[in-house]
C-alpha cells in the first residue's frame, strides 16, 4: 500500500472491509481518516512524533553512528590487528586485488585504509567493518575454506 494514500485506503475499505481494519506496522488500520476514526490514528501520530524527536535529539547532541562505542577503534583495534596479521586473512586483506570483492572498490582509496587497519589505527571503523563482512560473506558463499 502507498503510505497514507487516500485512494488505496478507500479501495481497501470498500473492496476488503475485513482486511481494512487489520492493523499495519505502525498500529493503524488501513482505513480512511475521518473525524470519528481519529483515535485509530493515535499510534501513527505517536510513532511519527517519536521519530522526529529522536532525530532532533541525535542531531543536537551529535549522537551519530561514528560516536557509538562499538564503532570505536579502541574497542576494535585488537580484532583488526589479529584479522589483518594472521593467515589466511592477512593475504586476503593485503590489497583490493587479493580480495574477492576487490573489484567493487577503488583500489587507490581502499589500499591505504587496509594498511592503516593492519597497524590498528584506522579512523573509518564502520566502513572497514562493512568491507570485512562483505568479503567474508562472499568467501563463505563461494565455499572457500577460510576457517582453518
Amino acid at each position: 500500500f502507498k503510505r497514507g494514500g487516500r485512494l488505496t485506503k478507500a479501495c481497501t475499505e470498500d473492496m476488503y472491509p475485513e482486511l481494512a481494519f487489520l492493523k499495519n506496522q505502525k498500529g493503524v488500520p488501513t482505513v480512511r481518516k475521518t473525524l470519528l476514526r481519529t483515535p485509530l490514528f493515535l499510534p501513527e501520530t505517536l510513532a511519527v512524533g517519536k521519530s522526529i524527536y529522536s532525530g532532533a535529539v541525535s542531531r543536537l547532541f551529535k549522537w551519530t553512528q561514528a560516536n557509538k562505542w562499538y564503532y570505536s577503534m579502541d574497542w576494535n583495534a585488537q580484532i583488526f590487528k589479529t584479522l589483518f596479521n594472521n593467515e589466511p586473512y592477512c593475504d586476503w586483506f593485503s590489497s583490493a586485488g587479493n580480495m574477492v570483492t576487490g573489484d567493487m572498490y577503488n583500489a587507490a582509496s581502499i589500499d591505504p585504509l587496509l594498511a592503516k587497519a593492519k597497524e590498528g589505527s584506522c579512523r573509518y571503523v564502520p566502513i572497514l567493518m562493512r568491507i570485512i563482512t562483505q568479503e567474508l560473506a562472499n568467501r563463505w558463499v563461494r565455499n572457500e575454506d577460510f576457517l582453518q
